[in-house]
């Protein structure tokens, strides 16, 4: 197993940087790494919503994600990948995503990636994506940050 976490306290009210981080289907307006996104399945938001997260603009390089765990009043949740060609070829990729007021006005987002691989291979596999995974939390703490500062989806600055 390989962890690694991010934070990023962002000039925003708790309330807004959560009503932006519940809407699922909808991380392209705030996640640099992805092009489209969509909700997939019966639910858009809270345990059990999963979405399809498309990485080029070919769509040939895309995953599937799915909320397995939810703390609505506590503002966190839990991600995991759960498909597609591009998904990582370890075991279990599960991001924790939570949000807690610094003040009235800020609010402090952690992002933490624990990778899952079963045998030798695979978890020096989780090590390594470990530490990519790290570059990548923190383009996409800074893209939510951007996208509840100035209102513009971050795929637009592309």
């Amino acid at each position: 197993m390989a962890t690694t976490r991010v934070s990023r306290t962002i000039n925003a009210p708790i309330e807004q940087v959560w009503a932006t981080l519940a809407d699922f289907g909808t991380t392209y307006r705030w996640n640099p790494e992805v092009i489209h996104s969509t909700s997939i399945g019966d639910r858009a938001t809270g345990l059990g919503a999963e979405r399809r997260c498309e990485l080029n603009d070919t769509g040939s390089k895309w995953i599937t994600e799915e909320i397995v765990a939810f703390d609505g009043p506590g503002h966190r949740y839990t991600v995991k990948l759960t498909g597609g060609p591009s998904k990582p070829p370890i075991e279990e990729v599960l991001v924790d995503i939570g949000a807690t007021a610094s003040t009235a006005t800020s609010t402090e987002v952690t992002m933490a990636a624990t990778l899952n691989g079963n045998g030798p291979v695979q978890r020096a596999m989780a090590t390594m994506g470990a530490l990519a995974m790290k570059r990548v939390l923190s383009r996409v703490a800074a893209g939510l940050e951007h996208h509840l500062i100035t209102g513009e989806d971050v795929t637009s600055r592309r």
